[in-house]
């Protein structure tokens, strides 16, 4: 088979409670999933971090896949940032994060097939 396949992935972040809603929906040929597996679950360094304002925090993640001896489909190892509000911390494609303001916010990272980790960022006063 060609390995056809539809993805629809949609994002969204409640601005009250800082949690990641997420609707999502695969369609795979037969095909690829004797050569191809999806992302299992992302695994990050640090949950949380506390910077102080103007730095910048380069975020370590890592995939691990649902069937460790298949490759990972293009769309899975797609990595996505989020943050839930910009004016405390900013994020890169990346995972570079950089602090704006004091506060708190959390960064989503989130795969193409919808496994994702959260992470908490507390800003302070520059020192």
């Amino acid at each position: 088979g060609t390995g056809i396949g539809i993805r629809i992935l949609n994002i969204k972040i409640n601005s009250t409670s800082h949690r990641l809603i997420e609707l999502h929906h695969s369609i795979y040929d037969a095909a690829d999933a004797t050569k191809y597996t999806d992302v299992k679950s992302v695994k990050i360094s640090k949950t949380a971090y506390r910077l102080s304002i103007g730095k910048k925090k380069k975020l370590v993640v890592s995939l691990v896949k649902k069937n460790k001896t298949k490759a990972l489909t293009s769309e899975a190892k797609k990595i996505r940032y989020y943050t839930t509000d910009s004016k405390v911390a900013k994020v890169n494609s990346k995972g570079i994060v950089t602090t704006r303001g004091k506060g708190k916010c959390y960064i989503y990272v989130v795969t193409g097939n919808g496994a994702q980790k959260r992470i908490k960022i507390v800003v302070g006063e520059s020192k």
